[in-house]
């Protein structure tokens, strides 16, 4: 048998805390809602591919113009072997910048263990990158660096520079 002050911690213990609410379950509803559609406002910016065949109330609406390299393709600026390039380029680059894990500031009150990795990484991912590079040259590289980066509404600052970057990661 439990003393009366062991009940009374038990009780405080357990006690629900005063600002929490609690929904009623009527108030509870699943959400059957299809994929998540663009507002109008954003409709209005960029080109968008609906989907289609079956099933597509539940697939997304893709923005085709959602960055520099796409606006200048929808525009019928660069070609499609060029627009694929800098999509390869955009890989290889995303993955040779993963390989350098540099998370940014951190605040000295962040919790986390930091310590050494002595795993090489990717080391397929680097070597592409750097093959790239070299093949193509520093300039090019440089280039395709920056107006990869861009938002669809920025321009390239020289279209034929990008042209020319574009032709020698495609092979031309």
């Amino acid at each position: 048998m439990t003393s009366k002050a062991a009940r009374k911690r038990n009780k405080r213990k357990f006690r629900m805390p005063k600002n929490v609410h609690i929904q009623p379950k009527e108030a509870i509803s699943i959400a059957t809602e299809t994929s998540t559609r663009p507002t109008p406002q954003r409709l209005a910016q960029g080109k968008w591919a609906t989907p289609q065949g079956t099933g597509k109330s539940q697939q997304p609406m893709v923005d085709l113009a959602s960055d520099m390299i796409g606006a200048l393709y929808e525009a019928r600026k660069i070609s499609i072997s060029q627009e694929q390039a800098a999509r390869v380029f955009q890989q290889l680059r995303d993955a040779y910048v993963a390989e350098f894990d540099l998370s940014g500031f951190k605040s000295c009150l962040a919790g986390g263990v930091s310590g050494h990795d002595d795993s090489d990484g990717n080391v397929e991912a680097k070597k592409a990158y750097e093959d790239l590079e070299k093949r193509i040259g520093m300039v090019k590289t440089a280039i395709l660096e920056i107006e990869c980066a861009k938002g669809p509404d920025r321009k390239p600052n020289d279209l034929i520079a990008l042209h020319r970057a574009l032709d020698a990661v495609a092979g031309y």
